[in-house]
């Protein structure tokens, strides 16, 4: 039976069963009985469910994964180490005793070189992991269309 727009309802089977009802006619209830478009219902719906789930967990290991990420970058002359985190913001900073013989100007560009890249490091790990995750939701999403 079919609710409107030939969507099968569960209010249908009520009606049905007490239509049987008033006739004298108890008419079995299982799978046997449910309407094949039910049956498929159910099974899209749990497919849903199931593919819900996946596409968390692979969330979930995308964000772990983003949490992980930093990226250390050492300035060609080793006077100036950086790291950034996935946002690519600058985490950390280490110099080298010999800066002190460079003009505030030098060890500030190499300061900035530094962050810069190890921030370009950090975003190409993030991209990777996006980059990841979409290829992933994309292959369960082309699974559960077949």
């Amino acid at each position: 039976m079919s609710g409107p727009g030939g969507v099968w309802t569960e209010e249908s089977t009520v009606a049905r069963y007490e239509r049987s009802a008033r006739r004298g006619k108890t008419p079995p209830v299982g799978p046997a009985n449910t309407p094949s478009g039910a049956r498929e219902n159910t099974q899209s719906v749990e497919q849903i469910l199931t593919n819900a789930e996946k596409q968390l967990e692979l969330i979930e290991e995308a964000l772990a994964g983003l949490s992980a990420i930093t990226a250390v970058y050492t300035s060609p002359d080793g006077l100036v180490v950086t790291e950034a985190d996935a946002s690519g913001a600058l985490v950390g900073l280490w110099l080298d005793e010999t800066v002190c013989r460079l003009t505030g100007d030098e060890v500030g560009q190499l300061i900035v070189r530094a962050a810069a890249e190890a921030s370009a490091i950090a975003a190409a790990r993030r991209d990777h992991v996006f980059s990841a995750l979409t290829s992933a939701v994309a292959t369960l999403a082309s699974r559960s269309l077949r």
